[in-house]
């Protein structure tokens, strides 16, 4: 019998709870603070057991799928805790960790405990992407691609973000753009990358261009400017179409 528990009580967790009820599932919610429980219960109807994922695991059913939608502080470290409680199919919200030495903590815990861990990069989902993926391959499969994942500065300050999200927000973000562009011609083989700048909630840089072959052997770049107008877009070049996505 499939039991689920719901990590979180912010707008993530909120949205989570909107697909779980269409999809007719039941689930138990932790939160961390009275507060957040209190406006997740007044929006969404269901109670929120607060105090933390730690302080409160045990005071409910074993899940056997757990969907994590925490703030980025704490991604890493509820996913190690779920995997050392032997919990075997969980979801965590991107990117799961902000280092590449998260990742493999979690990868190699993951291995360990015989546990699946995904991460949500849901746009590898999206109706218009899928469709694409077939478009591709009846023209014979992409030829190049292109993306640039510049951010609306002027805009994130004003959000409400922790120094931390600020921080990390190319990792927190940015990502979403990057991975449906390796999605469709594959990771990185050989990259040559170039980052200058920076911004005051942002010191690891803010203008960002580069460009490599991939392990299809499909060559790609890549262009970002955060102090500058523009958006995200992903183009994807076939022998007979080019597909953008913007």
């Amino acid at each position: 019998m499939t039991h689920v528990l719901l990590v979180g009580a912010g707008y993530m967790a909120k949205e989570y709870a909107k697909v779980l009820n269409d999809m007719n599932i039941s689930f138990n919610v932790i939160g961390r603070s009275k507060e957040g429980a209190e406006a997740f219960k007044k929006e969404t109807g269901i109670p929120v057991l607060s105090g933390g994922l730690e302080e409160t695991f045990n005071f409910l059913p074993i899940p056997t799928h757990v969907i994590v939608a925490t703030t980025l502080e704490s991604l890493e470290e509820n996913t190690v805790f779920l995997l050392n409680q032997g919990i075997k199919n969980i979801l965590v919200e991107k990117p799961g960790a902000v280092s590449k030495e998260g990742m493999k903590r979690i990868a190699t815990l993951a291995n360990k405990k015989n546990s699946n861990v995904y991460i949500a990069y849901n746009r590898r989902f999206y109706s218009s992407v899928i469709e694409a993926k077939k478009r591709i391959e009846q023209d014979g499969g992409l030829s190049s691609f292109l993306f640039e994942f510049t951010e609306w500065s002027h805009v994130i300050t004003k959000l409400g973000k922790t120094q931390f999200q600020l921080n990390n927000w190319f990792m927190g973000n940015s990502t979403h753009v990057i991975d449906t562009a390796f999605f469709f011609g594959g990771m990185p083989k050989q990259i040559n990358v170039y980052n200058q700048s920076h911004l005051d909630w942002h010191p690891n840089g803010s203008i960002y261009a580069g460009a490599g072959v991939t392990e299809n052997n499909i060559l790609f770049s890549y262009h970002a400017n955060w102090s500058a107008p523009g958006s995200w877009k992903l183009e994807l070049l076939t022998n007979k179409n080019r597909y953008i996505f913007r």
